[in-house]
């Protein structure tokens, strides 16, 4: 069923201008078809179909916030080709099958891409999935056809052949025309040098009084008669010869555009199929890119009769693109606005010209655009009840064709809207009970609103009447809001304040248009005492809520930058406590390494004076078994030996005391590796027997697995949500155990030790890039090659300044920095900490 089912659905999507909303999200379909789709949408109130709708757009919007899309471009529109809409029966001609080959290649472009993203776009999917692929009708097409329609050589091999006959005997025609152009020139019959073309038929130029010299067909003569255009009976010859060919040919290509038209009409019905979904696809799409491009969410639907309306921050489509042209964008105040299901109207109160009805019809049209699967421009998603109708009132419409005054037709909308309204129902009413006595009129919308109030309905209702107001007090299901007022400037605000009645301020507006002061003192005066303290009261009220919303937005400020603060702060200690730990952890392997070395060095030194001694004990005993030789030669030996008498042999007392060094000096070594294995185990010992964590936020805990400390974020359903490096980590419970430092100074320090403890590291200091006022892609090129010269550099700490604007460069460059291997963790801050305007990269 859809909104616009009854007049009064329809009036209201006219009034609350849907189609105008329409336009400007159909302007991003590829296809003509998907924009007169999306043109003549209606709102749905189906839940399902609603909450199938909403899955799509979401899946598209995904896939185009990560950068990917979708190939369609603009299809022939096949419903006019092949499909109902045809103008006429008969065989289709060339271009027309041209364009239909191109939309198969498309068509089945899109459909493989959507297929391939199957795990990403599983509605889209499976739109597509059980329609056939017409890229082989496509390829066939294409191969017989040229875009423009004429029909290739290559369409069949007799077309080819048939044609090449043709250029063949066209070749013939002009030789056996030149050839008898030639002997009518030698024998001076010609009346010009060069052949002449009459139609299609090549003429020899003879001069009347040689015609009878010349056989063949006369096509022509010149204005004086001189001259008698002759074809000669050679070249006809010749020429009907190539008009066979070419009746030939034509004939196959009639043949080839026959069997072409065939295959068409029977793969029609299967490529409309496809078609018709590839257009659903297109409108869907273009929700989603108008939604990303505009900031849009998609909306929670409530059940029907819920009464719930949340809307945070929602720009009215329209007045932005409105503001946007006319470089104004920043001008627009968005709408902020809560009703609960005990809410069942909310009067809206304050100046003329200050927005109440805008703010009223930014409402009614969120609800149509959420029940459109229209992404809704907003601060966050909004909640919205479910619709069976959309119900309004504008009060300033006359009927001429029926006689109706203003009122009579404001009633007549009115007795229509109470007789349709129930809890299902938004109702929508511009100044009610206006147009009429205003005693009267007030006794009116009294009672209007107490019925709807009754039948449940939710209703937003704009008045001027101070006695509506006082209904909040009076019967339950009323709520008061108004239009900001600056009282000190005299001028609207167009921000929409609940809970807080508002003031017409017409006298201080007509004194600052101009309005004589002796009738505006006259128009005080008339009014009277108990209005006027009515409007001082509201006013000073309107005063106080200014003043509580400034204190109230300064708070907040001041507590964002004290969380940023307490954020970075904690960022440190966790990098201090991290890097302590890897540093200890660096020394000790590195005193292991050492240690290793030196005894492999002494043991090296003392094989090295095993060998010598073994060597000196060798050469000794070859000496003593030479002793036959003659003391000469073994003396001589000897010497050259160096055994001569006097000299130390390898265990003089010398050597002995090397050797005992080096012997002191391995198990030295040894025992220092020993208690260094010892001291590595300990603490693998202590690691892994730490006592389980406490599973309490604002905790800091170890994850086994990564080997790092976290701080606990939450804790729901037995998984631990972990900030770890800057990064969320879940892990379950026996994954984790209490952070326990190595001494008291492992503890989390304060900011001031922070800032000493980091001094000591032997790291670069922070690095500025300012990127403000590029693009994205420019700004991370910059930032790019500035990281890769911080790490080679072994700066730890880069400072990117983006400024704030509308936050688009912050977040591309927040999410490219995210999936950098080079960065360790990326937060907003600056000096203070709370500076939104610039990340804190670190490396």
């Amino acid at each position: 069923m859809s909104l616009l089912a009854t007049a009064q659905g329809r009036r209201a999507a006219r009034l609350l201008e849907l189609p105008a909303v329409l336009r400007l999200v159909a302007n991003r379909c590829a296809t003509q078809r998907g924009r007169e789709q999306l043109l003549a949408l209606e709102p749905l109130t189906d839940p399902e179909a609603l909450a199938d709708l909403w899955a799509h757009v979401r899946e598209l919007m995904l896939l185009t916030e990560q950068g990917g899309g979708l190939p369609l471009g603009d299809l022939l529109e096949l419903r006019a080709a092949i499909g109902p809409d045809r103008p006429h029966a008969g065989p289709l001609d060339p271009p027309v099958l041209a364009g239909i080959g191109a939309a198969c290649l498309s068509l089945a472009t899109v459909r493989e891409a959507v297929l391939a993203l199957g795990p990403r776009l599983p509605r889209s999917a499976a739109l597509l999935a059980s329609t056939a692929s017409p890229r082989a009708l496509g390829v066939h097409l294409a191969a017989a056809l040229e875009p423009d329609g004429r029909i290739k050589d290559g369409a069949s091999p007799k077309l080819a052949a048939l044609r090449r006959a043709v250029t063949a005997a066209a070749v013939r025609v002009r030789e056996v025309a030149r050839r008898e152009m030639a002997r009518a020139v030698e024998h001076e019959w010609a009346g010009g040098p060069e052949l002449v073309l009459r139609g299609e038929r090549y003429c020899i130029p003879v001069t009347a009084r040689h015609r009878r010299h010349v056989a063949g067909v006369m096509h022509d003569r010149s204005e004086t008669g001189a001259t008698i255009f002759v074809e000669p009976l050679a070249v006809v010859e010749a020429a009907n010869e190539l008009q066979e060919a070419r009746l030939s040919a034509q004939e196959e290509e009639r043949r080839i555009i026959a069997a072409l038209n065939q295959e068409i009409a029977g793969r029609a019905p299967e490529l409309l199929a496809l078609y018709e979904r590839v257009v659903v696809l297109d409108a869907v799409r273009a929700r989603a890119l108008w939604g990303v491009h505009e900031g849009g969410w998609a909306p929670q639907l409530l059940a029907p009769g819920s009464g719930v309306l949340a809307l945070s921050g929602f720009r009215h489509p329209l007045l932005n693109a409105g503001l946007a042209a006319a470089g104004r964008a920043h001008e627009l105040i968005p709408l902020d606005l809560e009703l609960g299901p005990s809410d069942r109207v909310l009067l809206v109160s304050g100046p003329n010209a200050g927005g109440k009805t805008v703010a009223m019809k930014a409402v009614g049209l969120a609800v149509l655009m959420a029940q459109s699967g229209i992404p809704l421009p907003a601060r966050a998603a909004p909640r919205l009840t479910l619709q069976e109708r959309v119900l309004m009132d504008l009060g300033d419409e006359q009927s001429i064709a029926d006689a109706l005054s203003s009122f009579s037709a404001h009633l007549t909308n009115l007795r229509e809207i109470v007789k349709l309204a129930n809890a299902s129902s938004l109702v929508l009413l511009d100044e009610v009970g206006g147009g009429t006595d205003p005693e009267e009129g007030i006794a009116l919308a009294r009672a209007v609103l107490e019925t709807l109030v009754a039948r449940r309905a939710t209703t937003v209702a704009t008045t001027h009447y101070g006695q509506l107001k006082a209904m909040i007090h009076q019967a339950p299901g009323f709520r008061n809001a108004s239009m900001a007022y600056d009282a000190q400037e005299l001028r609207p605000r167009f921000q929409l304040v609940l809970d807080v009645p508002g003031s017409s301020h017409a006298l201080e507006i007509a004194q600052r248009i101009g309005l004589p002061a002796e009738i505006v003192e006259r128009a005080r005066a008339l009014v009277g005492d108990e209005t006027l303290r009515l409007d001082a009261l509201l006013s000073e009220m309107e005063a106080q809520r200014a003043a509580l919303a400034a204190a109230l937005a300064e708070a907040e400020q001041q507590a964002l930058a004290a969380r940023h603060t307490r954020q970075h702060y904690e960022a440190l200690a966790a990098e201090v406590r991290q890097t302590r730990r890897q540093r200890l952890d660096e020394a000790q392997r590195q005193a292991a390494g050492i240690v290793r070395g030196a005894r492999a060095r002494i043991e090296r030194l003392l094989a090295q004076m095993r060998s010598a001694a073994e060597r000196e004990a060798a050469q000794r005993e070859t000496a003593r078994r030479d002793t036959g030789a003659g003391a000469g030669a073994d003396a001589g030996a000897a010497a050259g030996a160096g055994l001569v008498p006097g000299a130390a042999p390898a265990s003089s007392p010398g050597r002995d005391t090397l050797a005992a060094a080096a012997e002191r000096a391995r198990a030295e070594a040894d025992a220092l590796a020993e208690q260094l294995d010892r001291e590595l185990s300990g603490r693998a010992a202590r690691a892994a027997a730490l006592s389980p964590a406490r599973l309490l936020a604002g905790e800091w805990v170890l994850h086994r697995g990564l080997g790092k400390e976290g701080r606990i974020v939450a804790v729901r359903g037995g998984r631990v949500t972990l900030e770890v490096d800057g990064l969320r980590v879940v892990a379950g419970p026996d994954d984790l155990a209490a952070a326990a430092p190595a001494d008291p100074a492992d503890s989390p320090p304060q900011a001031g030790q922070v800032r000493a403890l980091l001094t000591d590291l032997p790291r670069g200091p922070a690095v500025q890039i300012d990127v403000r006022g590029r693009d994205v892609e420019d700004a991370w090129d910059a930032v790019d090659k500035e990281l890769d010269r911080c790490v080679a550099a072994g700066v730890a700490t880069v400072e990117v300044i983006h400024g704030k604007g509308t936050g688009r460069l912050r977040r591309g460059l927040a999410e490219r920095l995210q999936r950098d291997p080079r960065v360790r963790g990326a937060q907003l801050g600056g000096e203070g900490g709370a500076d939104d305007g610039c990340t804190v990269v670190r490396l």
